[in-house]
């Protein structure tokens, strides 16, 4: 009689030893796949998506242990000239980076700062290769973007702040 409750015993321990088995093998495989930062990638998702949300928006960055860039559009019908770009605090200039035009946009220096001049639909890359600018592989980081800019139309100084967060 007890033989036949110790076999079953371990018949039952056996059906769970191949469910937890399981289980590990399928969690393991979601964690190298990057299932579990989910945190970190949705609110880097989040962020990008409120920032490309505006009249003149950061529609790309990126950050790596050399510097970090960041696009930025004029998504309004008016020109607008961004004249301040600070990248963690950094004022993008000619010395740490500077800036890249994309087709058609006017870009320069004064002041200690690059500038963009954005026709409507344009866009201007602001680089910062500052080691305040930087960051480690595979750590996390935080990307605080504050550019300031005016409508020609209007005259009307603005001023946006954005932080993006992920991991290098």
């Amino acid at each position: 009689m007890f033989g036949k409750r110790a076999q079953a015993a371990m018949e039952y321990l056996m059906n769970y030893w191949w469910a937890i088995l399981l289980a590990i093998i399928v969690g393991g495989a979601l964690w190298k796949m990057g299932i579990f930062r989910l945190g970190s990638t949705l609110a880097g998702q989040a962020s990008k998506v409120e920032a490309q949300a505006g009249t003149v928006a950061i529609i790309d960055h990126a950050i790596s242990g050399t510097g970090a860039s960041v696009a930025i559009v004029n998504n309004g019908n008016t020109i607008v000239n961004i004249t301040k770009v600070y990248l963690n605090n950094v004022p993008v200039n000619s010395t740490n980076g500077g800036v890249s035009p994309g087709p058609g946009a006017q870009t320069g220096e004064a002041n200690g700062f690059s500038w963009a001049k954005l026709d409507p639909g344009e866009r201007a890359t602001f680089s910062c290769s500052a080691s305040a600018c930087t960051c480690t592989s595979g750590n996390p980081y935080k990307l605080n973007v504050t550019y300031e800019y005016y409508d020609e139309d209007t005259g009307i100084n603005h001023t946006q702040t954005r932080i993006f967060t992920g991991t290098c």
